[in-house]
């Protein structure tokens, strides 16, 4: 048997085989401690296995990969009926949200959340931490304003899921922050700067917001419902994926809905299709691609992470290579909002 005959074979035996959920999970979370182990100039990969494997709930999908670095696109293949999109290696700049080019947050945030509280928050941010650190770091706040403030008043520790700052971190009006802690979710009241503690025992690993008073806090194998304004919490079945599984390609991250459609990041190939890191959106009624921005082998651009959608065709999304980048789903334009940083951002999604 020849080694053509051979690799089509395993592909076609891999391609029956279902991804175990658990797989899944520890491959997101490596990929996305991956940066800030980098800048230490080492991966303990056996230590972030033992963590990782507690596993993610469903608003975080999963990828599977080498547990080292991640899938690098070897080949681009058209796939009929879809319309896709490439990265451009410089998008042209774009004014969004008042978003600053060059997040330097320590230099520009001069003023705690508590003395100057915001209406309305456009985004949070947080920079990556090194390695070792005891704390992790402050959150930023940017206001409706334009100004930066630092969240101050809240202890925030580091999550089995890394910095407490998540891309679903921030309430769809802007309003409140949430950040899953080990037995508690914690919330903030940005228009008052306020903290509030809610009782949620076990490993929390991500939030959702639901509605501006509602958020989604899941475990491994569990999830609650906090409702911020009658502060219960209640148990809530963990959420199903809706699509139609496929053995070649996984999600990563967040995915986020905007009427029949939802966007995300896909990682996988190269057995059919566009391989590798890919933005995807998704006909959530067939579980078909409907379009993608190819991102391309660079690989600033495989830890890639969706934002939410800035309006009915715009969605936002952070590469490490580009920062945060807007691409508008109707038209196929790229352009550049922000430029690259090392960490987390939130940023308000419709």
């Amino acid at each position: 048997m020849g080694i053509d005959q051979l690799s089509q074979l395993l592909r076609e035996s891999a391609a029956e085989v279902p991804v175990p959920d658990l797989a899944e999970a520890a491959w997101d979370r490596a990929v996305r401690v991956r940066r800030r182990r980098q800048l230490a100039g080492a991966v303990a990969v056996s230590v972030a296995v033992g963590v990782l494997a507690l596993g993610v709930g469903i608003p975080l999908g999963g990828t599977v990969g080498d547990m080292g670095t991640a899938p690098v696109p070897t080949e681009t293949k058209p796939v009929p009926g879809v319309t896709a999109d490439e990265m451009p290696d410089t998008p042209r700049p774009r004014a969004v949200l008042g978003l600053p080019r060059s997040p330097d947050l320590r230099a520009t945030a001069q003023q705690q959340l508590s003395g100057r509280p915001v209406e309305r928050a456009v985004a949070l941010y947080e920079r990556a931490s090194l390695p070792g650190a005891p704390d992790p770091e402050p959150v930023f706040v940017l206001g409706s304003d334009g100004a930066l403030r630092v969240l101050d008043g809240v202890g925030l520790d580091f999550t089995v899921d890394e910095a407490p700052l998540q891309p679903t971190s921030l309430s769809p009006d802007g309003r409140r922050a949430a950040f899953p802690q080990v037995d508690e979710l914690v919330v903030v009241d940005l228009t008052t700067g306020r903290p509030d503690t809610f009782r949620v025992p076990g490993f929390n690993v991500s939030v959702r917001w639901l509605s501006a008073d509602t958020v989604l806090v899941e475990q491994s194998a569990s999830a609650s419902i906090v409702d911020v304004a009658r502060r219960t919490v209640t148990a809530a079945p963990r959420p199903t994926d809706t699509l139609v599984p496929d053995p070649v390609f996984q999600w990563s991250g967040p995915r986020w809905r905007n009427g029949n459609l939802e966007v995300g990041i896909r990682v996988g190939g190269p057995s059919r299709g566009y391989s590798g890191t890919n933005v995807a959106v998704v006909d959530v009624r067939t579980g078909a691609v409907v379009r993608l921005l190819v991102l391309g082998p660079a690989a600033g651009r495989a830890d890639a992470t969706a934002l939410g959608w800035l309006d009915s065709d715009a969605v936002l999304l952070r590469t490490d290579q580009d920062g945060v980048v807007a691409w508008n789903t109707s038209t196929g334009e790229v352009t550049s909002v922000t430029g690259p940083f090392d960490g987390q951002i939130a940023i308000v999604s419709r």
